[in-house]
């Protein structure tokens, strides 16, 4: 989250300084934006089924196995809804390398039931800790939430999980190629929104001949006024 915040935040200064200006990412036309909204309402629906598990710990009732059901399904569920509203936007500037980063973070999560997380890049980013303290974090089911799971000699594609430190300010993060590609896309996406606007016909393709042709139509529609006039002139 923190890499996309600072890609964006990056990504609108140098929109501005190369003449970009915020109002034109409101004439932005996305397309099945009800997807979008629709796989971020199965996140957020994930992230209150963990905070539910952890506000009712409850010995009589293993809500740690329920969440980790209930995540499971929000997160398939939330890259199925997203895959049509990126498809549909795949012409707009960053939206196909967001897509690529997408699939490359669903198709780890799949494999291996959860996001793997290297052990040696979580500790690059953090504090030393001691080996009963890193043995103690291996032997948690996962390091921070049901969505992650420690990387192992078992896991698959191990180099598309969460193995690159990322050491931003205030907040080090672990991120994956697939995180990395998704910031790429949203930053272009936000810079060249800035810069033209990227407004869509009915088609959803850019705006193109329109204002030319409504010109034409209005110089085409002048003339035979000025030839009524030039012939009264004479009578």
């Amino acid at each position: 989250m923190g890499l996309a915040l600072y890609t964006v935040l990056l990504a609108g200064i140098a929109g501005h300084l190369n003449g970009g200006r915020i109002f034109r990412l409101g004439k932005l036309r996305l397309r099945r934006t009800g997807w979008l909204l629709a796989a971020s309402g199965c996140q957020l629906a994930v992230a209150l089924s963990m905070a539910f598990a952890v506000a009712l710990d409850d010995p009589r009732v293993d809500y740690s196995a329920l969440a980790i059901v209930a995540v499971a399904i929000g997160t398939a569920l939330g890259y199925g809804l997203l895959a049509p509203f990126l498809t549909a936007n795949l012409w707009l500037p960053g939206v196909a390398l967001a897509a690529l980063g997408v699939a490359a973070n669903a198709l780890v999560i799949t494999v291996n039931g959860a996001m793997p997380v290297a052990i040696g890049a979580v500790r690059a980013v953090q504090a030393p800790v001691s080996d009963g303290a890193l043995r103690a974090e291996l032997d948690r089911p996962w390091p921070d939430d049901p969505r992650h799971a420690w990387a192992g000699p078992d896991t698959t594609l191990d180099w598309l999980g969460d193995v690159i430190p990322i050491p931003l300010p205030l907040r080090a993060e672990v991120v994956s190629v697939g995180d990395l590609l998704i910031a790429a896309g949203v930053g272009l996406f936000v810079h060249a929104g800035l810069r033209t606007g990227m407004g869509t016909g009915t088609g959803g393709r850019p705006n193109g001949p329109g204002p030319v042709q409504s010109t034409t139509y209005a110089a085409r529609s002048t003339i035979p006024a000025r030839e009524s006039t030039t012939r009264g002139s004479y009578s």
